[in-house]
């Protein structure tokens, strides 16, 4: 796909350029010292994106806060951006589809094999501080597992507040009420204490750990203030694929469990 980008800054209006599997291609200033351009052109074709934002950004022109190489870099990077969403946007269809061939009763069947695995789990067995998660109808199913549970271990559910995830603790006499996405949540006060373990769902997983949601960011900005607690991901297996796009502020999981 070929890109246009308006630079600013720099005595060169614009840059086109295409990407082909993360390798840049064809790349062309329009303005600017023409000596030069072409000489960035000929020396970034055929290398890869990472090479060239780590050789090129952040390099300046004289006193100007920018260059015709970092602008290139600036360039790179929203088309990146560009790229992933509509490839997560596509994802996020592709397994919407693939959900609606499962019956409710499969969804569960599912669910029950892959907590079972949960549960199995070293890291669960040991964990004394498990968050999990009251779940939508097209993740995993918990709530047989939570009632289970949660006299067992100290359970923590997410509610949301704002833009934000707070955690709550479920506990005997909680009481729940419809938040955010018509989910269940517990209406005790914000849980202050530390985590054991994290099972997060998710609309896809790939083998590495990486994870897409639902967009909105919520998971990704809670688990970047936990990054020294395991993180597992629980899906269904047309949930699992190959290769999930991912951006830089995608928080990776420690291991995924499916079928």
């Amino acid at each position: 796909m070929r890109y246009t980008y308006r630079t600013q800054g720099t005595c060169s209006q614009a840059i086109e350029f295409e990407i082909e599997d993360g390798i840049l291609k064809n790349v062309q200033f329009y303005g600017g010292c023409n000596g030069n351009t072409q000489g960035v052109s000929a020396l970034v074709e055929g290398m890869k994106v990472e090479e060239v934002l780590q050789r090129l950004e952040g390099i300046r022109c004289g006193f100007k806060n920018t260059s015709c190489p970092d602008q290139l870099c600036k360039a790179i990077r929203e088309a990146i951006a560009i790229s992933v969403s509509t490839e997560k946007k596509e994802l996020r269809s592709k397994i919407k589809a693939l959900k609606k061939e499962h019956t409710k009763e499969q969804l569960l069947e599912q669910s029950e094999k892959i907590l079972a695995k949960l549960e199995q789990h070293p890291d669960f067995i040991k964990a004394e501080r498990v968050m999990l998660y009251s779940a939508l109808p097209d993740e995993v199913q918990t709530q047989a597992f939570l009632e289970k549970w949660h006299l067992k271990k100290q359970i923590i559910l997410p509610t949301v507040v704002g833009d934000d995830i707070v955690p709550v603790a479920y506990g005997k006499d909680t009481a729940f009420a419809v938040g955010d996405f018509n989910i269940l949540e517990p209406q005790n006060e914000p849980y202050q204490g530390g985590f054991d373990l994290i099972v997060v769902p998710g609309v896809a997983f790939d083998h590495s750990g990486n994870r897409i949601g639902r967009g909105r960011g919520y998971y990704d900005r809670f688990l970047c203030q936990h990054l020294d607690v395991k993180r597992i991901g629980i899906c269904f297996d047309f949930q699992l694929v190959d290769k999930v796009p991912t951006e830089p502020l995608d928080i990776r999981m420690d291991e995924v469990i499916s079928l």
